[in-house]
């Protein structure tokens, strides 16, 4: 989804003088409307001196409504949204001083609801779904306050049979020099159950075996900390890009446990990619 400024910031220099316009004063608020070089309407909007500050319309150069937006005081504030071509909503976004705030929803060009998300003053948080062109789920995602994926739900087929899985939240440096640790931990946003060990190394796919993703060198055994992180600490083999890979082992999960109802991370395996950079001579 789209939630730049696009054109309608640019009213403030068009309206020095910078293009075509026509204003009309009014208790200090201008109405602004700017032109394609051929003349057609491509922006209508309302100055508070140099701010917008009321309601705003972009056109496409065809003549159809692009987007509408609210601004106070020249932020954007309210609700945001852009339209297909044929007029259809595609996108309505809330936002508060300039800032995602709210719900957030996303529309096929059908009219069926795509994605339906919400942040809290920039940051994703609480439950986003995502539906298919047919409006059947297709995934359900939990973020937490700080806008960490904690918890997924796949529906496969959409609508049906959903499976749930607690996502971990990987902290540690993006990048790192050649000669210095990796060093980090792991956490998830749900306590989990029983002893979890954390087997950090190579994994290998193998689609004909039980166990699918085998570590194959491992690099580190981390059990679970007081306060329910897993913390790693190892030297990268090479420098360049590099993956740190990890399975997670949950032994007390019962044979027929599901992720969805019992938290359990038996056998999930996770790769993240990090850069040591190699100083020069």
């Amino acid at each position: 989804m789209r939630i730049g400024r696009g054109c309608i910031a640019s009213v403030f220099l068009l309206s020095l003088g910078v293009g075509s316009i026509s204003c009309r004063d009014k208790q200090q608020e201008r109405r602004v409307q700017v032109t394609y070089p051929d003349g057609r309407l491509h922006v209508l909007a309302t100055l508070r001196g140099k701010r917008l500050h009321g309601r705003a319309i972009e056109y496409s150069p065809t003549g159809t409504i692009d987007n509408t937006s609210h601004w106070v005081e020249g932020k954007r504030t309210g609700v945001t949204s852009y339209y297909y071509p044929s007029g259809a909503l595609k996108d309505s976004l809330a936002f508060l001083n300039d800032t995602l705030h709210g719900l957030s929803l996303s529309y096929y060009r059908n009219g069926v609801l795509q994605q339906v998300e919400r942040y809290t003053h920039g940051v994703r948080t609480g439950t986003a779904v995502t539906f298919d062109s047919l409006g059947k789920r297709k995934q359900q995602s939990t973020y937490d306050r700080d806008g960490n994926g904690i918890y997924d739900i796949f529906y496969s087929p959409p609508g049906e049979s959903p499976l749930g899985s607690p996502v971990p939240i990987t902290e540690a440096k993006d990048t790192i020099w050649w000669g210095e640790k990796y060093a980090g931990s792991v956490r998830f946003g749900y306590p989990l159950k029983g002893n979890v060990t954390m087997i950090v190394g190579v994994l290998r796919e193998d689609r004909k075996a039980v166990d699918r993703w085998s570590v194959v060198d491992t690099f580190q055994v981390v059990a679970q900390s007081q306060d329910g992180r897993f913390y790693f600490s190892y030297y990268p083999k090479q420098p360049g890009p590099n993956s740190f890979q990890y399975k997670f082992i949950q032994p007390q999960s019962p044979w027929n446990a599901t992720i969805r109802d019992s938290l359990t991370v038996d056998q999930q395996t996770v790769t993240h990619s990090f850069l040591v950079k190699k100083p020069r001579n």
